[in-house]
Formats: C-alpha cells, structure tokens, sequence
C-alpha cells in the first residue's frame, strides 16, 4: 500500500496529463467527423498547452526540484492543488472564456514559481546552471498569461498580444526544454553531467542565452520576424549543440537515448523550416511540438518514472512500447506538417494526425501509467 503522505507529484500529475493530451487532439477528430462543430483551433491549443504539457511540467518540476535542491518533498496538499488548478484550467477551456483560461494558467503557474521559491529558500545546496532556463521558461508562462488576460487574446495588432502569445504557446515550453534537455540529453545519451568548476559562470551563461532567446521572441512580435527567428535559431542551435550535445557520439544506444535525440532534432529542424517558409510556420512548428516537445516529454517522463519508481533502467534499451509509441508521435508529427501541403482534406489531415497522436499516447500510457502507481518491487510486466 502506498504512504499518501510520501507520494510523488509526477504520479498524479502525469496521467492526467495523458488524459488531456487526448482530449486536446480530439477535438480535430470530433470536428471532421461532426461537422457543425465551432473551430476547435483555440480548444486544441489551450488544452495542449495549459492542460496536456503544464500537467507534465508541474509533475517533473514538483519531483525534481525538492532533490535538485535537498530540501522537502512535495507536500500532498501542494500535489492536490495543482491537480485541481489543472482542472480548473480545463474548465474554462471547455467554457470558451480566453480571458479565464488565461488568468487560471497564469495563476498555476504563479504557485509553481511559489513552490521553487520555497525549496530554493530551504535549499542546502544550489540548483544546477541549467536552472536559469527554467526560471525564465516559468516567467514568460506567467507573463505571458497576464498580458493576454488583460488585453484580450484576439487583438492581434497589438504587438503585446503578440509578444504574450508567443511567450506563452513557444517561449516558455521551449526554454523548459532547453534546460531540462541541458541535463538529460548527455544523461539519458550515456555520457553523464561533466563536473562544471565554474557553474556560476555557465548559470549567468544560460540566462544570458534565455534573455536573448526572449529578444527574440520580442523582434517577432513587433514584425522583424526574419531577425527574430533568425535570432532564435543561433539560441537554440548553440543550446543543442553546446549544453544537449545533440551531435556528439552517444554511449548509449537505448530507445529512450535514441529518442531523446531525435526529439532534440525536430525542436531544431521545426525551427529551422519555420524561419525559412514563414507563410507555413504555424505548420512547421508543429513538428517542434509534436515531434519536439511532445516526444521529449514522453522520453524525460518515461525516465522520471523509472527511476523514481525504483525499477531497472534497462527497461529503457529493450522496451518495444517506447519504440512504438515514439515512431506514432513521429508519424503523427508528418501527418500534421503535410497538411497544409495537400490540395484538399486539411481538417481530415488533422484528424489523422491526432488519431495517431492518441494511439501513441494510449501504447505510452498503457505501460508507465501501471509503473506510475506501484513501484519497483510491484513490477508489472511490459
């Protein structure tokens, strides 16, 4: 029997993540296939953002974060009120008020800056340098929120409506991704953290890159949109290449590793493409969403899982549920990228594609979630 007072946040907040992450692509599927449905544009990107991966977010940071730091655990009251933020946050998805939606996410993301503060406060050691990363990613989440909760999402001639929905929808998951990636990528590739004798200097590094990064994001905003994505690209081109290692030889050949590195490469790849055809960059940078963001989150939560649930990381190497699920989130990542490219069938191409984003969330969950509520010694087979 599991000690509720001792349960770790990714427990709970990943598969409700799951849930949502469905839910966000049906809403396509539903759409073709029922016609008289409204457009769900607004219904998929707020569920796939402030429901799908701020559940997955709030799972890893609420783990990581108190061991990152040594200092206290999750307390279980704290894991309770960001399952009903995110809730909460799903709910006014549903009820069609941005204004809403935007004030709750920005609200979730406020107490999980609290949180941070709180371990960083009781800390007994420092943070590692690719926390500064993060930090930003949370600020442009919050910040954010609260420009398009007060300006009103759908004025988009005012540049900080622009700016907010760009912070919000890109900067932040992407500067997550940067940090965590910064970590995980040389981990999960085999060739381990390099002690770092000046992380001090590479922490005031990386935010310096995260304040550029935001720059960017910013010229895009108020229509140097060439600057701005060219400047973006040299950020995340030398994050990949510098701090990920994205191009260095990996050690490991596991599923997880293998994945992890592609995932990397489309986050570059999307990027890349949506500088280069901007008229489709919408579409191009849903390869760095679904094939990008979505499969890094899958490849870093099937790592948390594992190792925090005490069960043997060679699951990693051999498991064919990875490799599964991994090439359906590649196949469904294609399916969207081409569907502005075909003459006719867009909203079905939609479809398809989040129908294979389901299967592949459905082969995931159906091995980690079991791993998720009983621990290593309970070990289910795959």
């Amino acid at each position: 029997m599991n000690d509720f007072t001792k349960i770790e946040p990714y427990r709970v907040l990943f598969p409700i993540g799951l849930v949502f992450g469905c839910l966000g692509v049906y809403v396509w599927v539903a759409y073709a296939l029922l016609k008289g449905n409204s457009y769900p544009v607004q219904r998929h990107s707020h569920l796939m953002m402030g429901s799908f991966l701020f559940s997955f977010v709030a799972g890893f940071l609420m783990t990581a974060v108190p061991k990152m730091t040594a200092s206290f655990r999750a307390k279980p009251y704290e894991i309770f009120v960001a399952f009903m933020l995110i809730l909460g946050i799903s709910f006014f998805v549903n009820w069609g008020r941005s204004e809403y939606f935007y004030s709750m996410s920005g609200f979730s993301i406020a107490c999980l800056v609290f949180f941070f503060i709180r371990r960083f406060l009781n800390r007994t050691k420092n943070p590692p340098a690719f926390f500064p990363f993060v930090v930003l990613g949370l600020m442009c989440g919050l910040v954010g929120c609260i420009l398009l909760a007060v300006n009103g999402p759908s004025d988009l001639a005012n540049p900080l409506v622009l700016f907010g929905k760009k912070i919000y929808f890109e900067g932040m998951i992407l500067l997550l991704v940067l940090g965590v990636g910064s970590r995980l990528i040389p981990v999960i590739s085999g060739r381990g953290v390099v002690p770092d004798p000046s992380e001090i200097q590479t922490a005031l590094k990386n935010f310096a890159l995260g304040m550029v990064l935001i720059a960017a994001f910013a010229l895009e905003s108020f229509q140097y949109v060439l600057v701005g994505g060219i400047l973006k690209s040299i950020v995340v081109t030398w994050v990949a290449v510098f701090n990920w290692g994205i191009f260095e030889a990996a050690k490991s050949k596991s599923r997880l590793a293998v994945g992890m590195r592609i995932s990397g490469l489309m986050v570059l790849f999307g990027i890349y493409m949506s500088v280069v055809q901007s008229a489709f960059a919408i579409h191009w940078m849903h390869l760095t969403y679904i094939a990008g963001f979505g499969l890094m989150t899958l490849t870093v939560a099937s790592r948390v899982t594992l190792a925090h649930g005490s069960y043997d990381l060679s699951f990693e190497a051999h498991s064919k549920s990875l490799w599964i699920s991994g090439a359906l989130i590649l196949t469904a990542a294609a399916t969207r990228v081409a569907a502005p490219f075909i003459s006719s069938g867009y909203v079905r191409h939609l479809a398809y594609a989040g129908v294979v984003w389901i299967l592949a969330l459905t082969v995931w969950g159906v091995v980690f979630v079991k791993r998720m509520i009983w621990k290593g010694s309970d070990q289910p087979s795959c």
